[in-house]
């Protein structure tokens, strides 16, 4: 098996096609219905599957998924992926910079917004 997605704690383990193994765990994170989800997404990119066959790019995605549930949880977000909607030009709230300066990381945020209550 290339990659499990384990639920309790909510982690991702992979084996890659030099036969290395490791374990991401996003346990404690806010969103956790969000991590579950985007952990599935990331176990259908592990080889075979997909392209990911090194730890290094799967530490990557983790490490953007950690940032990702904080950031929506900062902002108000509790919902799944399926809850997350392209910007609307009304009506909707929107999701700024992190402010750390490097435009490529925020890219996601500036494109992400939710149906609020």
């Amino acid at each position: 098996m290339p990659a499990t997605v384990e639920t309790d704690p909510p982690g991702i383990w992979c084996m890659f096609s030099d036969g290395s193994t490791i374990r991401f765990s996003l346990d404690g994170l806010p969103c956790p219905g969000l991590a579950g989800d985007l952990l599935t997404g990331l176990a259908g990119l592990v080889h075979p599957h997909g392209r990911i066959d090194a730890a290094g790019t799967a530490g990557i995605y983790v490490r953007a998924f950690r940032e990702m549930t904080r950031t929506l949880a900062a902002a108000g977000f509790t919902g799944r992926a399926a809850d997350l909607r392209r910007p609307a030009a009304h009506g909707s709230r929107r999701l700024g910079a992190s402010g750390q300066g490097r435009a490529g990381q925020a890219g996601w945020a500036e494109m992400i917004t939710w149906s609020g209550s």
